[in-house]
């Protein structure tokens, strides 16, 4: 560790406040980042316990906590200004640093650099031309994985940019300023992932979460803060479907991911207009709300070839890696069935076809825990109907369907429910 990006003087020397305008100060917090001054980058923000600070809140876990401990409550009022660098553009300065390897990444409203920690001298520095509308200009951060820093802009593009020359790698327009919306918070970076929304909720737009390639930019996965017609939680913004138009529950702070669980955490904004709540009379999800997502994508089923040889699999699709899983196998052959939640288990009805001229019997209902990999069966009224959709709504489970061959090529002229445990 390099001891002389930093000077730690008398104690009668009090910290000084140099902070300038749209301007960033080095001081001793960030002197003592693995080999300061060199020109290494970091691969992996996951973790980051080894001195760097590659995201806003240090690690995608949100604990915003270094372990470094140079810096003591005995010799902190001895901290001094080492070096500053101050951007090119006058603009509120709503962000701050990461670090990595000795190098400073630090961004504003169009501006990105990269400063030596040791002496604050630029590496290199990109400017942002807006290729769109830009009228807002809060810029809360970037995030820096895979050799790449990413962030938003304020005409809503993406961008990568290399982290070791500030060459723009590739830059997409996710969302559309016309709309209300502008990138604001710093986005997170979990396997090939970028997630992020925008920001706009006093600007009568309504929030989402999205995750993107972090090769290409390209769109993976979108899920609405404020719901559309027909989503779950639509319901709870009161019978007036206008009161989801230009509803707020944009995004501008930090997510953090758990890597045990898989689950994304997802600071839902305020509805909009802030203090008028007249026209939305319901609980108004998924505003004001600490939403949890899980990112992979579960398929059940089974198949059924010509010679009526069912089987019956459980497959995992993970994005972040662009990988299938096969996982537990249900306990009975399935030909084909619906698929609805609950309680955190993915239920299946279904049941197995006989022979390609007689009605499958569906009579069985199971639930597959994913944190378990486990099935778990239920029994059922023996309907004998192949079920086309199914819903949950508290402890029932709906099924839609009607009478079938095993080729499932009946129509759907029933609804029956099923009370679960």
């Amino acid at each position: 560790m390099r001891q002389d990006a930093f000077r730690v003087r008398a104690a009668a020397i009090r910290w000084r406040r140099a902070f300038s305008f749209a301007g960033i100060l080095v001081a001793l917090s960030f002197a003592y980042l693995r080999g300061l001054g060199g020109s290494s980058i970091v691969m992996n923000v996951a973790a980051a316990d080894d001195g760097d600070w590659a995201y806003a809140d240090h690690d995608i876990g949100g604990t915003r906590y270094s372990a470094l401990n140079q810096i003591t409550p005995q010799n902190v009022n001895q901290l001094a200004k080492v070096c500053s660098y101050t951007f090119p553009e006058q603009v509120p300065s709503e962000t701050a640093p990461l670090a990595s390897g000795g190098i400073l990444y630090a961004t504003s409203d169009h501006y990105t650099v990269a400063v030596d920690g040791a002496d604050c001298h630029v590496l290199w520095s990109y400017e942002w031309k807006p290729r769109d509308r830009d009228f807002v200009h809060p810029h809360r951060g970037a995030a820096l994985a895979n050799g790449k820093i990413i962030r938003g802009t304020g005409d809503d593009y993406l961008i990568s940019l290399d982290a070791e020359t500030g060459k723009l790698l590739w830059a997409k327009q996710i969302a559309n300023p016309k709309d209300g919306y502008f990138i604001s918070m710093p986005p997170l970076v979990h396997g090939d992932l970028i997630y992020i929304g925008p920001a706009g909720s006093e600007w009568a737009s309504s929030g989402w979460i999205g995750a993107f390639r972090l090769s290409d930019g390209e769109q993976v996965w979108k899920f609405n803060i404020v719901p559309t017609d027909g989503e779950p939680g639509a319901n709870t913004w009161g019978p007036d479907p206008n009161a989801r138009k230009h509803a707020g529950g944009a995004l501008w702070t930090p997510l953090s991911y758990d890597t045990e669980r898989d689950l994304l955490y997802v600071p839902g904004g305020n509805p909009a207009p802030d203090f008028y709540d007249d026209a939305r009379p319901g609980s108004i999800l998924y505003t004001n709300s600490i939403i949890a997502l899980n990112g992979k994508i579960y398929v059940v089923g089974g198949r059924t070839n010509a010679t009526v040889d069912n089987t019956a699999y459980t497959d995992v699709y993970d994005p972040s890696t662009d990988k299938w899983q096969s996982l537990a196998p249900m306990p009975t052959k399935r030909s084909s069935g619906a698929i609805a939640l609950y309680r955190g288990l993915i239920l299946y009805y279904g049941g197995e076809c006989k022979n390609t001229t007689t009605r499958a019997t569906f009579n069985e209902v199971e639930g597959y825990d994913p944190k378990a990999n486990r099935w778990t069966t239920f029994a059922s009224p023996a309907t004998g109907l192949h079920a086309h959709a199914a819903a949950t709504v508290k402890d029932t489970a709906y099924f839609i369907g009607g009478s079938s061959g095993c080729g499932g090529d009946g129509p759907s002229k029933a609804v029956y429910s099923f009370r679960l445990p």
